[in-house]
């Protein structure tokens, strides 16, 4: 349970475990709806297969805009 105080020095150390040994870890039976992941996970590939001039509309160096496309890796 993630939000018991009791729990959370246990979570910790799972989170960190895993993330350690396997790169990653998932949260499951959190109430987010299946819906909200699925758009979630569907917007980046539509955005993605838009033409580059579309894309290009939301070019941006300034890596403090909401929303933007491009990298923060300075070149160089």
């Amino acid at each position: 349970m993630l939000n018991h105080p009791d729990h959370m020095p246990k979570l910790i150390n799972e989170v960190g475990a895993a993330c350690k040994k396997l790169g990653f870890f998932q949260v499951i039976n959190h109430g987010i709806p299946c819906w909200v992941i699925k758009d979630a996970l569907d917007s980046p590939e539509e955005f993605f297969n838009l033409p580059s001039d579309k894309k290009m509309c939301f070019a941006s160096t300034d890596v403090r805009e909401p929303v933007r496309y491009g990298t923060s890796f300075v070149e160089g």
